[in-house]
């Protein structure tokens, strides 16, 4: 007699997550292709709220193209799901803070743009190793309604 092998909490979350992205549940916002490219150039480093080398430059960049359109923007954190959950969310959301604190301190009016931590919520790549982490710590930017961006403000 087959013994049925039980799922542990980490493979139903990556299966769920890996759903919810096929089938497009998890993506809210129309996606800049230029905007997103630029986003990928802003890196932080393993487990620590420390951007990596082209970060600020990517930001500026960022800042350049979104004050020259009368778009609003949700920008969102990620990381990997290697270590505790709480602690994931709890980076992103200070990489997060941080992002912002830039952003304004370039001259991005605060009201044009939110950013938010997702945590390892949405990961894009299911490989446990290190490429694999390092995928997943990102931060993507969509574009979104100014009703959208309001709600999202009011419920930090």
């Amino acid at each position: 007699m087959k013994r049925k092998s039980k799922l542990n909490y980490k493979e139903v979350f990556f299966l769920v997550g890996f759903l919810i992205s096929l089938s497009g549940i998890a993506q809210k916002g129309k996606k800049d292709k230029y905007l997103n490219d630029i986003a990928k150039k802003i890196g932080f480093r393993g487990k620590q709220a420390v951007f990596t080398e082209g970060s600020l430059d990517a930001m500026k960049e960022m800042l350049l193209y979104i004050k020259n359109n009368d778009k609003y923007y949700l920008l969102e954190c990620h990381t990997s799901s290697d270590g505790r959950k709480e602690e994931n969310q709890e980076l992103t959301d200070e990489i997060a803070g941080m992002i912002e604190r830039i952003l304004i301190n370039l001259g991005l009016d605060s009201s044009r743009f939110t950013v938010i931590g997702k945590g390892e919520l949405f990961l894009c790549c299911f490989s446990p190793t290190r490429a694999g982490r390092y995928k997943n710590r990102r931060v993507e930017i969509k574009e979104i309604s100014e009703e959208e961006l309001i709600k999202l403000k009011n419920s930090k």
